[in-house]
């Protein structure tokens, strides 16, 4: 692989985009070259392995818009060109968004035309020379749109017409004035292999990659390779005292070490083991809604493999959210005896969630008969921290068993006025549990049913309650990147000495952000986190629509930079409304944000109407 960066206009808002910090200052012209190895998995889709040889002023360690590798993992006979996005314009199911035009050049080629049936950044427009016998693909030009790179791609195909064996791509990115043009080329089935041995032991040997480039070097990269010799022999040649020297290595390395990490993820691993962490400022996990106000969140994982069935593994989940002024954070450790079995033991804290509790207002404002207005001291809102110790295992492939033991800590807000009222200012509850998975198929719902009982007087516990849930989730996807997702679920509790915190495990509210493709269609957006605690029985069903180019991309202007839309039909019985509370709903999402618009039913009259949004920029970065 070639690549190649101008930085043609630059300011200060370049420092924000991930992966960019590198090129944000200083030079304008950079240059990298990667020789390595390739394997094929996952139906033949390719991916970066071994980087056995690395030259240029692009420090190994550093990753300049890795989005581009993205362009090596092109398959054109699928119906989507990168990952899940743009709908390829050589899979039978998209030729109902696409013109074709075809000529002949010669007896047994044929050169396609094809261009979108609406502007959009999901579809390309481009041209291919295809063997009219047999239909393959010999070669192929790609014009569109993918996360702010407006880009030019050539494809070459080898004899079969299956494998991409060689591809330019050329981009230009602009945000906020600044303005960036790349160049990333790469060769399959390079006649030299390096042996394994030799995985970065070369990185910086400029003169063994000069006899590996199948390709020469065009006349701007041998000039930048030469400014490169110039700057590392007059740094050598420099006389700054060892001192300053020192000092300056300090404040650079404290500088660099803020902006690799500031927007971009940390991402180190080999075959045995990973350290994942995600950006310092990520755009991407901040969110908005009616209900829960302003968030962020931040995830972090890291795993050693003993082998390959067994392995630990911590991926935290923490955030804020600063409607409730609260740190939220959830940390499992796992540790995995037989990955394909499922077989593992799990340990998580974790203080997610802030639950309310109607029971104890009631009964304060029944005992003390006073003119206060007890609902607005904040009496019903406790911290809850839990402790669980789950074990789990599949039986066969399709049935899966998880015993657990979790202890809740449920702490008032306002302690020292519980105190002062005579009341627990803590609530402390033991509870072995029960959940039975059935997959039966893959194309038929997952069924799970999970049973929870409490036990008193188990490290201070005072609560006794019997949990019954039951849940089926489904998902069916359809041609042309179509998707239809349903949960259908309920709860009840029986056998209960007490109406304090009615808790459900698959029914309560979540204060931390989740973008488009966590789990939006599983969620209540406009319902008060009170009504998750106001009853001792539910019924829900979560119905999803989603579909790309589907309302508003037949649109002008905003129509182009809209990629998926869904609808969302959102139902609930609780003890507390008949007829049951409804939720409507429709989003979108494009390479900017998400946007979704809510309005809810109570008694068959529009209650409330609300919107919820994220940031999706630069969410592949």
């Amino acid at each position: 692989m070639k690549y190649g960066f101008r930085v043609q206009r630059r300011n200060p808002t370049l420092f924000f985009v991930p992966s960019l910090y590198t090129i944000a200052k200083g030079q304008r012209n950079y240059i990298g070259e990667t020789y390595g190895t390739l394997s094929t998995s996952n139906k033949d889709k390719p991916a970066l392995l071994n980087a056995q040889l690395v030259s240029g002023n692009i420090s190994h360690y550093r990753k300049i818009m890795p989005i581009l590798s993205e362009f090596l993992t092109i398959q054109p006979y699928s119906p989507t060109l990168i990952g899940q996005n743009i709908l390829s314009p050589f899979h039978t199911d998209n030729h109902i968004f696409y013109r074709y035009k075809t000529n002949y050049i010669s007896k047994y080629v044929r050169l396609l035309h094809y261009t979108p049936r609406i502007e959009n950044t999901q579809l390309v427009s481009g041209t291919a020379l295809i063997n009219d016998s047999t239909g393959q693909i010999l070669s192929a030009s790609l014009h569109g749109e993918y996360e702010m790179l407006q880009f030019n791609m050539m494809l070459e195909l080898d004899n079969t017409g299956k494998t991409v064996i060689k591809s330019e791509t050329n981009t230009d990115f602009r945000f906020f004035g600044n303005r960036i043009l790349s160049n990333f080329l790469s060769y399959s089935n390079c006649p030299i292999t390096l042996p394994d041995s030799a995985q970065m032991r070369y990185q910086s040997n400029c003169t063994l990659m000069d006899t590996l480039r199948p390709v020469p070097l065009t006349a701007h990269e041998q000039s930048v390779y030469k400014m490169i010799d110039s700057i590392n022999n007059r740094a050598n040649n420099d006389s700054i005292p060892q001192r300053n020297s020192a000092l300056h290595k300090l404040r650079k390395g404290a500088w660099d070490f803020i902006g690799d990490n500031l927007l971009s993820s940390i991402d180190m691993g080999n075959s045995r083991s990973y350290i994942r962490l995600s950006p310092i400022f990520n755009p991407f996990y901040f969110a908005y809604s009616p209900s829960n106000g302003l968030s962020y969140k931040m995830r972090a994982g890291a795993e050693y493999q003993f082998s390959e069935r067994t392995s630990i593994s911590f991926n935290p989940l923490m955030g804020y959210n600063f409607k409730y002024k609260q740190f939220f954070f959830s940390a499992p450790l796992r540790y995995t005896f037989h990955k394909e079995h499922d077989t593992w033991v799990e340990y998580t804290w974790s203080n997610g969630n802030r639950i309310t509790n109607s029971s104890v207002l009631k009964m304060i404002e029944h005992e003390r008969m006073d003119t206060i207005d007890f609902s607005t001291l904040g009496l019903d809102y406790f911290r809850d921290n839990s402790f669980k110790i789950a074990f789990n295992s599949g039986i066969g492939k399709h049935l899966n068993i998880n015993i657990a033991t979790v202890y809740h800590r449920r702490a008032a807000m306002q302690r020292t006025l519980m105190q002062l009222l005579g009341k627990p200012d803590v609530y402390r509850s033991f509870a072995p549990s029960l959940t039975i998975t059935w997959m039966p198929s893959a194309s038929l719902p997952i069924f799970t049913a999970n049973y929870e009982r409490a036990i008193s007087n188990v490290f201070k516990s005072d609560m006794i309650y019997e949990r019954w849930e039951f849940d089926a989730s489904y998902s069916k996807k359809m041609r042309r990147l179509r998707m239809l997702s349903a949960r259908i679920g309920g709860g009840f509790y029986t056998n209960r000495s007490t109406n304090y915190f009615v808790d459900f495990e698959n029914f309560h509210a979540t204060y931390l952000p989740y973008s488009w493709n966590d789990d939006w269609s599983g969620h209540f957006q406009l319902l008060n986190s009170e009504w998750y605690n106001a009853s001792k029985y539910y019924l829900r069903s979560n119905i999803t629509y989603e579909s790309p180019l589907m309302v508003i991309s037949h649109l002008p202007w905003i129509g182009k930079f809209t990629e998926t839309e869904r609808i969302y039909l959102n139902t609930l019985i609780i003890e507390h409304t008949q007829p049951p509370y409804m939720e409507l709903g429709y989003g979108f999402t494009n390479k900017i944000c998400s946007v979704a618009l809510y309005g809810n039913l109570l008694n068959w009259n529009i209650k409330e109407v609300g919107c919820k949004f994220t940031m999706e920029l630069f969410r592949h970065w």
